[in-house]
């Protein structure tokens, strides 16, 4: 299982943002076994999709994850150190989060292109409840069409202490969201027919709705534009 930090950030240039963050998934490249990736948001790609059609939140422009197999939450912390002062006027440090926590693959794949929903939990749940339904449920509901579709699908589960902590080693203002459910498509055109079928995603949707805050949550799909890693050299992807 892997710790993963995520760092979602608000900004009004998702490409200059993108860009500043290449040195920061360098410097996580030094830490041993770690995975570091560039998310830009790709504007209005999803907005037309059922998802978007109730989910009410607007989408980060860009975000960084960071990723260790095994490793400590409170090594998620020490990643996070000192972001937002580096990244300076470029974002919004007040309304962009930190998020560490534990990643769980349905479906594996990777990509280039990836959907981000960012979870908000309803209030009409407990926590232990959300995540609960949204792991041992909801992920069996989403796998056989992932499956089907060759589509990866993780969730990425955010853990409350870690997460404030890792906000406030960044300078970030946030960090109170769940998670986030990560689809992984071979080009936006494939994520695109397979997210906009109203019909096959019904289930899906109606499942949502009974631990979803519609208000906090959003999806958007984004393209990697950089990964490093510790055993090679990060590079433009």
């Amino acid at each position: 299982m892997q710790t993963v930090l995520r760092l979602l950030l608000r900004g009004d240039d998702p490409t200059a943002i993108a860009g500043a963050l290449h040195d920061e998934a360098d410097r996580a490249a030094a830490v041993p076994g770690s995975r570091a990736r560039v998310l830009e948001l790709q504007p209005g790609v999803a907005s037309g999709t059922p998802h978007a059609a109730y989910m009410r939140g607007v989408p980060f422009e860009a975000a960084l994850e960071i990723a260790v197999e095994e490793a400590p939450l409170a090594d998620a912390v020490d990643w996070a150190a000192g972001l937002g002062d580096r990244l300076g006027g470029l974002v919004d440090a007040a309304e962009s989060y930190a998020l560490a926590g534990r990643e769980y693959v349905f479906s594996p794949g990777e990509s280039d292109t990836v959907l981000l929903v960012v979870i908000g939990r309803a209030l009409t749940q407990s926590f232990e409840d959300h995540h609960r339904h949204w792991l041992d449920r909801h992920g069996w509901l989403v796998k056989p069409g992932a499956d089907a579709s060759g589509s990866g699908y993780r969730q990425f589960h955010a853990d409350p202490k870690a997460s404030s902590l890792a906000a406030r080693s960044a300078g970030l203002g946030r960090h109170e969201l769940e998670g986030i459910a990560l689809g992984l498509y071979p080009d936006p055109d494939f994520y695109l027919r397979v997210m906009s079928d109203a019909g096959r995603l019904a289930p899906i949707l109606e499942d949502e709705r009974r631990f979803i805050d519609p208000e906090t949550s959003s999806p958007g799909l984004y393209r990697a534009v950089y990964a490093a890693a510790a055993s090679s050299a990060g590079q433009s992807v």
